[in-house]
């Protein structure tokens, strides 16, 4: 996964992943008194957090804490009170232009009702780039479908691949909206490894982290604690609407805070090499 374009990337040299420690972390992501209400009904309550460069952060928590609310008000997709700036400026000031060139977003469900090929969604994540020829961007695309394992499906249409397959192409799509930016990016992804298996999740992920730099970081909903313990420089904590826990991610993935959040007893065992095993007890 080391030909995708991040500019900013500074990689381990041993790992290949992206060693963050030593990175200057400025605030990509502000967020400040956020809640949301739909249908007369309080969906988030006051959350404050941020999201800062070389972080992978990761938004946990049970069926309707309010994951996805959150990452539909901070992209601008749901109405919300409260302060959000991105890159250092309010949300409101981006048009949705230029914020498209330093943010991109996997929604959880993405339905497509025209049949576009593989190729051609994983190309729409060039629009934005308009400073760029169509060959420059046609190749940007071709390079990321390459690293993801997706040549083989680029020109069959992403309505008749099986669902993982799609997921994979709007991943994609995400990935190359972003490669090649020499400005610091936020990649958001909302369970983006939900249906696929542990090869193709593991592809996923790698590739996020990868992303993840001195300038750039990512903001992801997941559900395997498991592969937030593994992935994740940071946690937070969702239960009811309300950011129960925000720490790194040895503080945040405790059996307390764990059993709390998730409304059942969980527990975390620590291997011999440090990483945690998050079970249900």
């Amino acid at each position: 996964m080391k030909n995708l374009i991040f500019p900013n990337a500074v990689l381990d040299s041993d790992s290949g992943l992206v060693h963050s420690e030593t990175a200057h972390r400025s605030s990509l992501l502000e967020v400040k008194r956020l809640s949301v209400e739909r249908s007369s009904k309080r969906l988030l309550h006051d959350l404050q957090f941020q999201v800062r460069s070389g972080e992978f952060v990761a938004v946990i928590g049970a069926n309707g804490a309010g994951k996805s609310t959150l990452v539909r008000a901070v992209t601008g997709e749901w109405d919300a009170s409260g302060e959000i700036r991105l890159f250092g400026c309010s949300l409101g000031v981006w048009t949705r232009k230029k914020l498209a060139t330093r943010m991109a977003v996997m929604s959880q469900k993405t339905h497509l009702d025209f049949a576009f090929t593989a190729r051609q969604v994983v190309e729409m994540g060039r629009l934005p780039h308009t400073q760029f020829s169509a060959t420059h961007n046609s190749k940007m695309a071709l390079n990321v479908l390459k690293e993801l394992a997706l040549t083989g499906y680029a020109d069959r249409t992403l309505t008749s691949l099986s669902g993982a397959e799609a997921q994979k192409g709007h991943f994609a799509r995400a990935m190359t909206q972003l490669s090649g930016v020499a400005e610091s990016t936020l990649l958001i992804l909302d369970e983006p490894t939900a249906a696929l298996d542990l090869a193709q999740q593991k592809i996923i992920l790698d590739a996020a982290a990868q992303s993840r730099n001195t300038s750039n970081a990512v903001l992801a909903v997941l559900h395997d604690l498991n592969q937030v313990a593994l992935y994740a420089d940071r946690v937070l904590v969702l239960k009811n609407g309300k950011i129960i826990c925000d720490a790194p991610t040895p503080q945040a993935l405790t059996a307390s805070v764990l059993s709390d959040a998730y409304g059942v007893e969980i527990r975390v065992e620590i291997m011999g090499d440090g990483r945690r095993i998050i079970l249900v007890a």
